[in-house]
């Protein structure tokens, strides 16, 4: 008979693993792409309108057409002192206006008219107004004075007047109702002044009154007087005697 089988031997031991080896170095970057191409060129713009221009040396000029430049038709100038002149080549001022009829200057607000001048052959020279275009100041040939609605002065003046009655002031009688002379005379060697208040009521009647310092010397020949004659007040001078330079300022209230 056989023999019995021998006993199998022990396994042997695993072995111990293997270090991991090190990473390897990074790869080097790429070169940049190249640049794109330039875009094309814009269109060209259009040409500007032409401008003709012609003037004189020292005048300031407009547009006398769209595409002309000259000349203002009234000079409008500036002199060698940097100063406008308006209406002329020659000022004296930092602003001259010359103008030889209607309104020369007229300054306006929202109202109407502020100011004016102007040299006409109406009466009125120089205007002040309110805001509402309504006279406040105003200078009237030949040289009245009109202060807003309640005082009116006429410059004074000055007369010679011989032996006579004679018309030295004539007022309408819608100006106001009472008027102020003040007056100076003299014959060379005489002398008086004064003022004569006088008031009056439409033109039905008027009053006056006299009243003057004493004399120097005697200016008994020349009196005062006042009457109506139509519309207007007048102040009249009565001469008996000599020849006398006669002062009146007059101011209507």
């Amino acid at each position: 008979s056989s023999g019995s089988s021998g006993t199998s031997g022990t396994s042997g031991t695993s072995g111990t693993s293997g270090l991991s080896g090190s990473s390897g170095t990074s790869g080097t970057s790429g070169t940049s792409g190249s640049s794109g191409t330039s875009g094309s060129s814009g269109s060209s713009g259009t040409s500007g309108t032409s401008v003709s221009v012609s003037g004189t040396q020292d005048y300031i000029v407009k547009f006398t057409s769209s595409s002309t430049i000259g000349n203002t038709v009234t000079p409008i100038y500036e002199d060698n002192d940097s100063n406008i002149v308006i209406g002329d080549t020659t000022g004296d001022g930092i602003l001259t206006v010359y103008g030889d009829s209607g309104n020369i200057l007229n300054i306006k607000g929202t109202g109407g008219s502020l100011m004016s001048v102007s040299e006409s052959t109406g009466n009125t020279i120089f205007t002040v107004n309110d805001p509402s275009s309504i006279p406040i100041f105003y200078v009237n040939k030949p040289n009245d004075v009109f202060v807003h609605a309640y005082l009116y002065f006429l410059t004074y003046q000055d007369v010679s007047i011989g032996v006579g009655t004679s018309i030295i002031q004539s007022i309408s009688y819608t100006s106001g109702s009472t008027a102020f002379f003040d007056y100076s005379i003299n014959d060379g060697t005489n002398f008086r002044s004064g003022t004569i208040p006088s008031v009056w009521n439409d033109n039905i009647s008027v009053s006056f009154t006299d009243t003057s310092t004493a004399d120097i010397g005697d200016t008994s020949g020349i009196e005062f007087d006042m009457d109506i004659s139509g519309n207007y007040i007048r102040l009249k001078s009565v001469v008996t005697s000599g020849t006398w330079e006669v002062k009146i300022s007059t101011r209507i209230l």
